[in-house]
C-alpha cells in the first residue's frame, strides 16, 4: 500500500515504533503433537568481487514439489490458520503468541515467530495438516549468534523460504531499551526437516536478501550496494551495484530491495536519489542488473514524489520486471504512473488528492490501486479498470492474491485503543469473511502457495 503524500510522517512513525516492535506474550511453548545517471553522481556499477567467500562445502538441499493447489495462512490473535479456496479455514496452532509465518513453496511446512515474551522469541514449524509442531530455532540458538553487549535480546527480521526446498532463511535484529534497530545483517539457514542450521553470512556480511527462482543464488542488499552469491559457494561473491546513500531524514536506513526476474536472467532494482528533499526534484533511477556478473545499466530515470519506494515494502515492478508503478506530485494532487521499465512509455492511471496502490496482481500487466476513498479498481495496463471489491479504501488496508482471481483483503477500523480487523475472500463465483479480530493493533499477517 503507498499513500506518498505520508511517506515523511511514515518514516518518522516507524522510528518511534521500533522499540515497541516486539510485543509480549506469555504463553508456554505447546506440546509436540499439540495443533550514475539521473540518480546521483557516484552511482557507480562495480563487478569486482569483495574478500568474503561462502563456505564452499554446503550440502545439497533435495527439491521439493510445487503446491498442488494454493493455500493462504494467517496469523489471527497469536495464532496459525489455513485457508485453502473451496474448504473452511482449519487452525494450525493453539499458543497464541506467534506473530510472523512463511508458509513453504510446495504449500506443506508453515514457519512462524514465537514471541515467548518481549525479548525472546523463537522459529517453529508445523506441517500443513496441523501435525509434527516443532522448534525449528530455539532461544538459545538465538542468543549464541554475535550481538552487541548492550542488547537485551535477538528477534528475528527477514525471514524466506529458499525456493524449490524446505530450507528457511532467516536474519536477526539485536533488541535495545529505547527506539532505533539496528539489524545485524547475518543470514541464518534451518531445514524444516531436520532442524539442522548453519550460518551463511556472519553478522555484518549480509543484509536484505532476495533468492532467485531456482534457488541457486542470493542478492544481498545494504545502504550502499547490492551483492551477488552463490548458496553452495562455487564462485566469490560479486558486486553487483554501488550506489550513494539514500537520506531518509530519520533514523530509518534504507536499503534496496531488488526483484528477480522469473527466469533468473537478471534483476531490476529502483533506486531514490540520494537527497529527495532539494529543488529542484532529483531523479529516480531504475537499474538492470545481469546475473551473470557482467556490468549493471541504468535503464531508465522518473521524477517521482519525494521518498516514493523509500519506506514500503510493496514490490513497485509487475511480476514480469516489463513496468513499473510510481507516483509524482504537483501541488495537492497526486498522479498514479504505470511506465515501461525503460521509459519507452509513462501513462498517468488517475490523479487525485489520494491515491493508494495495493500492488500488482500475479497476472503480469494487471494491478490494484484507488483513488481518494473510492473503492479499489483492477486496473489492465494499456487497458480499462474495474471495481475490485465496493468496500471503500478507508477500510481496505491489504490485498494479498492467491491466483490470477482469487484474492483476500483486509478490512480495518482503528482507534487509539485498537483495530477490529475483518479478513475477506473473494473467488469468481463467491465471497465471505474469513475471520474477526477485536481491539488489537497488528494486522493479520498473510503468507500464500500459488
Amino acid at each position: 500500500m503507498r499513500k506518498p503524500l505520508f511517506a515523511l510522517l511514515f518514516l518518522l512513525l516507524l522510528t518511534l515504533l521500533a522499540c515497541s516492535l516486539f510485543p509480549a506474550a506469555t504463553a508456554a511453548p505447546p506440546a509436540e503433537d499439540a495443533i550514475a545517471t539521473a540518480v546521483a553522481a557516484t552511482l557507480a556499477a562495480d563487478t569486482s568481487a569483495t574478500s568474503f567467500v561462502p563456505p564452499t562445502e554446503v550440502p545439497p538441499t533435495p527439491s521439493v514439489e510445487a503446491p498442488a493447489s494454493p493455500k493462504a495462512v494467517y496469523v489471527l490473535e497469536g495464532n496459525v490458520w489455513l485457508w485453502q479456496p473451496g474448504n473452511p479455514t482449519f487452525q494450525l496452532t493453539t499458543s497464541g503468541d506467534a506473530r510472523h509465518l512463511r508458509i513453504s513453496p510446495d504449500g506443506q511446512i508453515v514457519a512462524f515467530v514465537r514471541a515467548l515474551d518481549e525479548t525472546t522469541v523463537e522459529i517453529w514449524a508445523v506441517d500443513i495438516d496441523g501435525r509434527n509442531l516443532r522448534r525449528l530455532v530455539s532461544a538459545d540458538d538465538l542468543a549464541r549468534i554475535p550481538r552487541p553487549d548492550e542488547a537485551v535480546g535477538t528477534d528475528i527480521g527477514q525471514m524466506e523460504w529458499v525456493p524449490g526446498t524446505h530450507t528457511l532463511a532467516y536474519s536477526t535484529v539485536p533488541l535495545f531499551i529505547g527506539p532505533g534497530l539496528m539489524p545485524a545483517n547475518n543470514l541464518q539457514l534451518v531445514d524444516a526437516d531436520t532442524a539442522a542450521q548453519r550460518t551463511f553470512l556472519e553478522p555484518g556480511q549480509g543484509g536484505r536478501f532476495a533468492f532467485s527462482p531456482d534457488g541457486t543464488r542470493v542478492v544481498v542488499s545494504t545502504a550502499t550496494q547490492i551483492d551477488l552469491l552463490w548458496l553452495d559457494g562455487r564462485a566469490p561473491r560479486q558486486q553487483l551495484l554501488a550506489y550513494s546513500p539514500v537520506m531518509t531524514y530519520s533514523e530509518y536506513t534504507f536499503v534496496a530491495r531488488p526483484q528477480w526476474a522469473p527466469d533468473g536472467s537478471h534483476l531490476l532494482v529502483f533506486i531514490p536519489p540520494s537527497e529527495a528533499l532539494v529543488t529542484p526534484a532529483p531523479s529516480s533511477a531504475v537499474w538492470y542488473l545481469p546475473a551473470d556478473g557482467s556490468a549493471a545499466r541504468q535503464l531508465a530515470s522518473f521524477t517521482t514524489t519525494a521518498l516514493w519506494g523509500v519506506g514500503d515494502n510493496t514490490p513497485l515492478f509487475n511480476p514480469a520486471l516489463t513496468h513499473l508503478v510510481y507516483f509524482s506530485e504537483e501541488g495537492e494532487t497526486q498522479s498514479l504512473h504505470v511506465a515501461a521499465v525503460d521509459g519507452s512509455s509513462d501513462e498517468v492511471y488517475a490523479s487525485a488528492p489520494q491515491i493508494t496502490f495495493f500492488g500488482w496482481a500475479p497476472a503480469a500487466l494487471q494491478f490494484v490501486y484507488a483513488a481518494d476513498e473510492n473503492a479499489p479498481l483492477l486496473a489492465q495496463v494499456a487497458g480499462a479498470s474495474a471495481p475490485l471489491i465496493n468496500e471503500s479504501t478507508r477500510e481496505v488496508r491489504d490485498v494479498t492474491w492467491l491466483t490470477d482471481d482469487i484474492f483476500l483483503f483486509t478490512l480495518g477500523d482503528c482507534t487509539v485503543d485498537g483495530c477490529n480487523w475483518q479478513l475477506n475472500f473473494k473467488t469468481p463465483s463467491n465471497s465471505g469473511r474469513l475471520a474477526v479480530t477485536t481491539r488489537v493493533y497488528a494486522m493479520p499477517e498473510i503468507s500464500v502457495s500459488r
